[in-house]
């Protein structure tokens, strides 16, 4: 039996949550025995709680793995360190925003003799796994073509991308990093032959300032009744009528849906945010042999949900998700 692993996590929310959870159902493999976050590190079990990040690796408490679960923008550095340190790393996708960052991450990785283990989850599940078992025994021959769809579903693309963490690739990454990426790891892991070409078009067709409703407030709760009632991105519904976006909360009481929707940017009309990232965006690559992508995201769509179709030489995958 292999021996229990003692992690670190530096991030403690929905992400960090997700893998710390893995410690609750199978304590005899994994054990939580620290977390860093600066305002709900405890929402985690562990020994041990700090409120930055730092003044935990500068700690080195015992442990294996440092599993990184912050913004995007905040990957880099910790990862460093935390090779540096010695420790094993789960990083959250992307590695870094930079090119120049993430080889810098592989480049200490290698030199320290340490695994690094990126979030591309979607690798993982039994759906996407079987897709790529059916590829790989050429049962239907060799890819020709794949045309896929990343459904973002309205309400995940106001939370996360309009309001949210994502919103700003300044503050955080590209879309195409924060979200697509699961879906670029996809058609490389698929095809398993090196891009030669890529080219891409997005824009912010709807999320605009100009496209604020006359008379709409700048934050749902204070927006007239009467645009309120039929605007489909209201804070108030999206986090108090439904229940959608509150597994991403660790307090998803009402009493915390309706302090988020007054004083955080989660209750802003969405036309009034400082978001910069494409609310719809399309990918085209050509790999090594001729195969080619056609990746679209969109954020207009009633669920969030992937659909794709692979043409290969001697038959197609057609999946759902």
């Amino acid at each position: 039996m292999a021996p229990k692993l003692k992690a670190i996590v530096l991030g403690a929310g929905y992400r960090g949550r997700a893998y710390a959870e893995y410690a609750k159902y199978h304590p005899d493999q994994l054990e939580i025995v620290g977390v860093a976050d600066p305002s709900q590190a405890e929402v985690i079990p562990a020994q041990r709680y700090w409120k930055d990040w730092r003044a935990c690796l500068e700690d080195r408490p015992e442990a294996d793995i440092v599993m990184i679960t912050m913004p995007d923008a905040l990957h880099y550095e910790p990862a460093l360190l935390a090779l540096e340190a010695g420790y094993h790393l789960l990083l959250e996708k992307p590695i870094s925003p930079t090119e120049a960052q993430c080889r810098e991450v592989i480049a200490k990785a290698l030199e320290k003799k340490r695994l690094v283990i990126i979030g591309h989850v979607l690798r993982y599940t039994p759906y996407f796994a079987h897709i790529k078992a059916i590829l790989d025994s050429g049962e239907i021959g060799e890819v020709v073509s794949i045309t896929h769809q990343e459904s973002a579903g309205f309400y995940k693309v106001a939370h996360s991308y309009c309001r949210g963490n994502w919103a700003n690739s300044k503050k955080s990454s590209p879309i195409i990093l924060a979200k697509c990426s699961h879906d670029l790891d996809l058609f490389a892991w698929w095809i398993n032959r090196p891009c030669k070409r890529v080219s891409s078009f997005g824009s912010i067709k709807l999320f605009r300032s100009e496209n604020k409703p006359a008379g709409a407030a700048d934050r749902c709760v204070d927006c007239p009744v009467a645009i309120e009632r039929k605007c489909i991105w209201s804070a108030k519904k999206m986090y108090l009528k439904y229940d959608a976006l509150k597994y991403l909360f660790a307090d998803q009481s009402d009493e915390a849906m309706e302090k988020l929707i007054r004083e955080t940017e989660y209750g802003k009309c969405v036309y009034c945010c400082d978001n910069d990232v494409p609310d719809h965006q399309c990918v085209n690559m050509e790999f090594e042999g001729g195969a080619t992508v056609s990746h679209m995201m969109t954020g207009f769509t009633e669920r969030n949900i992937r659909t794709t179709r692979i043409a290969c030489t001697g038959g197609e995958i057609v999946g759902d998700g």
